[in-house]
């Protein structure tokens, strides 16, 4: 367990609803998710271990499971709730499932299309860069490309993701007594998912488009992934108007 930090320092639950590009993030210093993490790291290379290698991350997460879980009982202690008492089972059989609901049909179809685009943008921009190299074509545009690339690649599987934990929250609110602007709600936490799904979408919405402005013989590629991307940002409004009032800690402030 990591201890003896400045709790001042960090922004509470500001890694809720970020989009985990820590490399892109500017609050890192503000995050205590990616403080934990970042130390993490530097004990494994003192140790001289691969913070990558499969035992090691099982470790880690073995590690923080039972930092997680001995929080959790120490908060149900207070709380006069006694864990071992619960119904997991039920709890679970009990569980919201989105997966028949269009929004979240549309957004793993978009994902696994994306998939399947990246692909063949890789291939291209790899001949591309063979064709710089050997000086036949103007380095013009690459570097740009490579970006677009690379934020198609890192939302196309997160857009789908938050838009599922959304769809979950804004079914188990349906059950409960909270206001939705209560933190504590299930719609409070389906709004804030909502807007990290948005944000991704608008940002792969540009990259698209760019790509599509470089590349004529990618029309027909991108064109129904444009169509996806702007009928999921439709969805999402549609579903979760609160996204858009939704203060993310740390980014919207």
């Amino acid at each position: 367990m990591l201890n003896n930090y400045d709790e001042e320092r960090f922004i509470p639950g500001i890694y809720n609803y970020c989009d985990r590009w820590c490399e892109r993030c500017n609050m890192t210093q503000r995050c205590l998710l990616y403080h934990k993490n970042s130390r993490r790291e530097m004990e494994h290379r003192l140790k001289g271990e691969d913070s990558h290698d499969w035992d090691i991350v099982l470790q880690d997460l073995h590690e923080s499971f039972q930092e997680t879980l001995e929080l959790l009982r120490k908060h149900a202690e207070e709380e006069g709730i006694d864990l071992d008492a619960i119904d997991t089972e039920a709890i679970i059989s009990e569980l919201a499932d989105p997966s028949d609901h269009p929004l979240h049909i549309k957004a793993n179809k978009y994902m696994d299309d994306a998939h399947k685009f990246l692909e063949k943008l890789h291939n291209i921009i790899n001949e591309d860069i063979e064709n710089i190299n050997a000086g036949n074509t103007l380095a013009e545009d690459i570097e740009e490309i490579k970006e677009c690339f690379e934020v198609i690649s890192w939302y196309h599987m997160q857009i789908a993701t938050k838009i599922h934990r959304a769809l979950c929250g804004k079914m188990e609110a349906e059950e409960e007594e909270y206001g939705e602007s209560d933190e504590f709600s299930s719609m409070h936490d389906a709004n804030g998912s909502a807007k990290v799904a948005h944000h991704g979408l608008i940002r792969t919405m540009d990259a698209l488009t760019k790509v599509y402005e470089w590349n004529k013989s990618l029309h027909n590629d991108i064109m129904p992934l444009l169509i996806d991307v702007y009928g999921l940002i439709n969805g999402v409004d549609r579903e979760f108007p609160g996204h858009k009032n939704f203060k993310r800690p740390g980014f919207d402030e």
